[in-house]
């Protein structure tokens, strides 16, 4: 038997992220709503720390160390004695300290000495990395001369970056860890204790480092954008009394409440943009979501290698339907129309362990009633309708492409209809979505093709994407932006 051409045998490490290509365009539109905050970017404190890392090295080393990996380094040892000191403290909370459950495990944490263990991070700043863009994006921090766009040597603090460090570092003195910070590789567990009674990463006792950061996240010219989502989680806090957010919480939330298809509730009608450009985001996760259904079974039904054909028929053979396959697509599309609860149900039946029977026809259910929440919106401004059209430039899927496609299968049976959502939105962009993965040096392949036939290489999980409203919902509780 052959072993198939090249792109189907690759031995990299295997990824799972947006296998389909189509997970993307949620995130491209979500970092265009709320910027500066992502879905790992949860504490405020992260901002400020790190600005006053780059500051503090800055101020005390040679100016020929001035690099961004030794700056880095001194980031990750810093942060290793915050954690440590609130672990010793008895400050740990969840969304605490990176590495801090790392340190727990691999500590002895009854020790009266405690060393640094630069091995604590598998990676050299693990997840604070993620709010690095933000201290630039904020201008604490710059890498390039504005004017000539020059890239500098290593990044330079702004006036308002050292602004910011200094607030931090009014407070972080205070601790008897400070005196030998520079240098130090060995503290006392009482001056770790003192720090981390001190340092919060909640930001308790750092007034002025809190009033900088809301000024910068919220009130500027540069980040009017933030403030939208900001004025709608303090109309949530304050209207429906919405002080802890989930991604389940979200979806309802941001896709059924406001919407003129959806609960309809009432709003300020200066909220009226972001209301809806949230809507479209959870309209392109549910969108996801749907196909994913589909997949999964798919793949399951692949276990012994078999042409395209085959394949297909034996997926619908082993499927369950409610609605006649032979019928027009537009016998189903006014059915196609659920509250939260039901179309959540629909989604964890096809997720959990048990009977995927009912994938395809549930699937394609939740994307019709997608198609029914977008058509012939005229309540949508002209940006919020141009997001209809993302994913086109990166080879995905577009809610426009979606919709015309619903369209023209209308009046042809829903058979065909799931045929070619099988072949086009799952296995052809699954195939160029790992094709272009391979060429970035990354195996995403779920199938492998040997002789004109398919066969499993790994089973596929439905997972719903971060959303991040609820990262900052938790940046505004830090820095007291819902209280008063």
């Amino acid at each position: 038997m052959s072993k198939g051409p090249i792109i189907n045998n690759v031995t990299k490490n295997f990824t799972t992220r947006d296998s389909l290509g189509i997970e993307g365009v949620a995130t491209s539109i979500a970092s265009e709503i709320c910027p500066i905050v992502n879905t790992v970017t949860p504490r405020p404190f992260y901002w400020a720390f790190i600005t006053w890392c780059y500051y503090d090295f800055y101020r005390n080393c040679n100016p020929k160390d001035r690099t961004n990996e030794n700056v880095k380094d001194y980031i990750k040892r810093q942060n290793y004695f915050l954690a440590l000191g609130s672990l010793l403290a008895g400050n740990q909370e969840v969304g605490g300290f990176t590495g801090t459950q790392n340190i727990l495990e691999n500590t002895d944490m009854e020790k009266i000495f405690f060393e640094y263990n630069e091995k604590y991070l598998k990676n050299k700043l693990s997840n604070m990395g993620y709010y690095l863009s933000g201290i630039t994006t904020m201008n604490f921090l710059v890498e390039k001369d504005k004017e000539t766009n020059e890239q500098y040597k290593y990044p330079k603090l702004t006036p308002e970056g050292k602004k910011l460090a200094i607030s931090f570092d009014n407070i972080i003195s205070k601790s008897k860890y400070y005196q030998n910070r520079v240098t130090g590789l060995e503290f006392s567990r009482e001056d770790l204790i003192d720090l981390g009674n001190i340092v919060r990463i909640n930001l308790d006792g750092f007034d002025e480092t809190k009033s900088i950061l809301s000024n910068h996240l919220f009130n500027m010219k540069s980040t009017s954008q933030l403030r939208e989502d900001y004025n709608y989680l303090k109309f949530l806090y304050e209207k429906y009394n919405i002080k802890n957010l989930d991604l389940s919480k979200c979806r309802e939330l941001f896709y059924d409440y406001f919407s003129i298809r959806g609960n309809n509730y009432k709003y300020p009608v200066e909220l009226k943009e972001i209301i809806n450009s949230w809507e479209i985001v959870i309209a392109r996760q549910y969108f996801t979501v749907g196909l994913e259904m589909i997949w999964k079974f798919m793949l399951e039904n692949l276990e012994t290698s078999k042409e395209e054909i085959k394949w297909f028929n034996d997926c619908f053979n082993n499927s369950k339907f409610k609605f006649d396959l032979n019928g027009n697509v537009s016998s189903i599309i006014d059915e196609c129309k659920y509250t939260f609860s039901d179309r959540e149900e629909l989604i964890y039946m096809a997720s959990k362990n048990g009977d995927h029977s009912s994938n395809i026809e549930n699937g394609i259910r939740i994307i019709i009633s997608i198609f029914n929440r977008i058509v012939n919106r005229d309540d949508l401004t002209y940006r919020v309708k141009n997001f209809y059209d993302y994913g086109i430039e990166r080879g995905s899927i577009s809610l426009n492409e979606f919709i015309r496609k619903v369209q023209e299968y209308n009046d042809k049976s829903i058979k065909d209809f799931i045929v070619y959502i099988m072949h086009n939105y799952l296995l052809i962009q699954h195939l160029n979505t790992a094709f272009e993965k391979m060429m970035d040096g990354r195996n995403g392949y779920y199938l492998e093709k040997i002789d004109e036939k398919y066969i499993v290489r790994e089973q596929f999980d439905i997972a719903f994407q971060g959303i991040r409203m609820v990262q900052l919902l938790s940046v505004m509780r830090d820095l007291r932006e819902l209280e008063g």
